[in-house]
């Protein structure tokens, strides 16, 4: 492959990932604008669009990590979005892709086989991330999408050297059946090893 046709493809991925975002900038631009016209919040609007069970589950999330915020009818965000929750219409239902572009890569985990179900989304490296924190006491993963270039963990405890049951998700590998001892693990760490496991 030549170098101009690289720079092509990254031109054409670099736009892409720019009218993406756009697109979603514009999306949340009528949600607002209906929402002060009502006199409702866009949280409740959020919620007039949603269905029970992802009003259900986004305000179970909330009243355990209060300070994330409803940023559309089935997701809710914390810490300035590096980790996301999207939860589909019913409890079986698909899940959107895992989020990926040419600068930012994310590792889903999914509480359904098949890349269904409610969907956790993690950016940030470096550091251990606790799943029940946002999916609550009862999350288990059955499937994954790790778009990282990087390894992935999920621990069973919160350490290096004591782990307990672990799950290695090689870089940019995908599982769309990954029932195992390690599903109730409760910790995800992204680390930023390229190695494959």
């Amino acid at each position: 492959m030549t170098n101009l046709v690289r720079i092509r493809r990254a031109t054409v991925a670099l736009v892409c990932a720019a009218a993406a975002s756009l697109s979603g900038l514009l999306a949340s631009a009528p949600a607002s604008a209906a929402a002060a016209k009502t006199g409702m919040s866009t949280f409740a609007q959020y919620a007039a669009q949603a269905s029970a069970y992802q009003n259900t589950t986004i305000a179970q999330a909330l009243g355990r990590q209060p300070s994330g915020q409803r940023i559309s009818a089935s997701e809710v965000q914390w810490n300035g979005g590096s980790v996301v929750m999207a939860v589909p219409a019913t409890p079986n239902a698909s899940s959107p892709p895992c989020p990926s572009s040419l600068f930012t890569h994310w590792t889903c985990v999914y509480n359904q086989t098949n890349w269904n179900g409610t969907q956790l989304e993690f950016k940030d490296q470096g550091y251990y991330q606790d799943l029940y924190a946002y999916g609550g006491s009862g999350w288990k993963t059955y499937s994954y999408d790790n778009e990282l270039r990087q390894r992935t963990w999920l621990n069973q405890y919160e350490s290096h050297t004591h782990s307990g049951i672990t799950l290695c998700m090689s870089p940019q590998a995908i599982s769309a059946n990954s029932v195992g001892n390690w599903s109730a693990d409760r910790w995800i760490y992204l680390s930023t090893n390229g190695n494959p496991c």
